[in-house]
């Protein structure tokens, strides 16, 4: 917060003469300095929404209403409420567009270049697993963008949301499928 957070607030401020009102959403790696060896925080980009992925592995879990959130934000009231959470995990993973040749050549996926009205099946026996956002989905089940969906699972533990959510996504296959099999490790 005090490295990132409160420096882009307040130069905001500084620059335009406004203050800051919204949501900040800072995306931040943690990496290791070269020079000292300690973990520091690096800026990858900053929105002011909460991220796809993001919003969809925290909002399964919010008890509070996201209306009243919004409107305390706005009037500027958000010390005036409570936000609460299930205590439980929920885990978030992913498909895109990867790599794939068709009529019109090679092409490397998401985030680049990739191909689209590509078929998706399983979604049905999916959503007996756990839940999915639909990202990149037309009616008809193709893929209409590179973030095609995210499948969460939510559980009482992480391993146990992880899990989920894993089995989620291993229903569901599209042509060129790609998603990272690492979410929800190596988390203290």
């Amino acid at each position: 917060m005090n490295t990132v957070v409160e420096l882009v607030i307040e130069n905001f401020r500084e620059f335009t003469g406004k203050k800051f009102v919204g949501i900040l959403y800072p995306v931040i790696m943690l990496v290791n300095d070269k020079y000292t060896g300690e973990v520091v925080p690096k800026v990858l980009e900053i929105n002011v929404r909460d991220c796809d992925p993001g919003a969809q592995a925290k909002l399964p879990r919010l008890e509070s209403d996201i209306l009243d959130i919004s409107m305390a934000v706005i009037n500027k009231e958000l010390d005036d409420i409570e936000i609460t959470f299930k205590n439980e995990y929920s885990v978030a993973v992913c498909a895109v567009s990867g790599a794939l040749r068709g009529r019109e050549g090679l092409k490397p996926g998401y985030p680049a270049d990739h191909y689209t009205n590509q078929p998706i099946t399983g979604i049905e026996d999916a959503l007996k697993e756990g839940l999915i956002y639909a990202n990149g989905i037309s009616s008809d089940y193709t893929t209409t963008g590179g973030r095609v969906l995210t499948a969460v699972g939510k559980g009482k533990t992480l391993e146990e949301a992880r899990e989920k959510a894993y089995s989620t996504i291993s229903k569901i296959n599209f042509p060129g499928m790609r998603y990272r099999k690492t979410i929800g490790l190596d988390l203290d």
